[in-house]
């Protein structure tokens, strides 16, 4: 088994350095999705404000865009209710049937990340960190 990389290696990336990725897989991939999620809306919500009063130079916007364009970014987009099921700790009726015991999180992702897996979501949190830190 490969060890993890050293704490100080994930600090710019996690908001909560400190954090034993071994032993809190789950705290860390709600903390690092929904740190992610906040930041694509708030670097969204900054090109709105740009469009009404500019206040960016313009090849900071086409920077933006193209952060916000991409594919791994755009499918975070699309996990609102993951993300909001992760924040707010609620889990809709319609969900409850699809989670089982068998997998992490109790299938909360699969059930609402379209079928897409625990690890799969998280690889894309990660590329997406990558994209916008």
């Amino acid at each position: 088994m490969e060890a993890p990389p050293p704490q100080e290696a994930l600090a710019p990336r996690l908001p909560c350095p400190r954090l034993d990725l071994r032993t809190n897989e789950y705290a860390a991939f709600k903390i690092r999705l929904v740190s992610l999620f906040h930041a694509v809306v708030s670097l969204q919500n900054l090109l709105n404000k740009n469009q009404s009063d500019p206040l960016l130079h313009p090849e900071v916007v086409q920077q933006i865009r193209t952060m916000l364009g991409a594919g791994v970014i755009r499918r975070l987009c699309r996990r609102k209710l993951l993300r909001d099921n992760l924040v707010h700790y609620g889990v809709n009726d319609h969900t409850v049937p699809n989670l089982t015991a068998d997998l992490s999180l109790c299938g909360l992702v699969e059930a609402l990340a379209s079928g897409q897996s625990f690890g799969d979501v998280a690889g894309d949190v990660g590329l997406g960190l990558d994209r916008i830190y």
